[in-house]
């Protein structure tokens, strides 16, 4: 286990911010979803809210260096992606955080983001240079 800059709080929102501000057209709708989600999240405390929610600010969002360090944060916690996951984003999420601490629940204000938003894997895989995991779909073709 490897320590974090970022409380757990944070942490878990990382692989979204991430995604979202990738495009750098962060949009009216993406911020209300996102918005919405960390102020009903009860898990976040105030300090880790009002960060988050300063980062959706298109005036005032992370600087170049803050997503530079979501990158290595992603990039160190070596945690691959698994398409069939009902919630791939959410779990890459809980995964990352438990590469860095000990406790990494299942956070469902996440889960809605990814739904309202429609983030499918296709969307992000290509930003985080790591593995995906395909399961397989299907087990009737035997290839002997």
């Amino acid at each position: 286990m490897q320590k974090s800059l970022y409380s757990s709080g944070i942490l878990q929102y990382i692989p979204f911010f991430y995604v979202i501000w990738s495009d750098d057209l962060l949009s009216v709708s993406e911020i209300a979803v996102v918005e919405k989600a960390i102020e009903t999240d009860t898990s976040l405390k105030q300090k880790d809210r009002s960060k988050l929610l300063s980062w959706l600010s298109k005036d005032h969002g992370p600087t170049n260096n803050e997503l530079k360090l979501w990158k290595q944060t992603i990039t160190n916690s070596q945690v691959k992606l698994t398409e069939g996951d009902p919630y791939p984003l959410s779990e890459f999420s809980r995964n990352m955080v438990c590469h860095y601490l000990e406790d990494c629940p299942v956070n469902p204000a996440l889960q809605q983001i990814e739904v309202h938003l429609g983030i499918q894997p296709n969307h992000y895989v290509h930003l985080f240079e790591i593995a995906v995991d395909q399961e397989k779909s299907s087990h009737y073709y035997n290839s002997e």
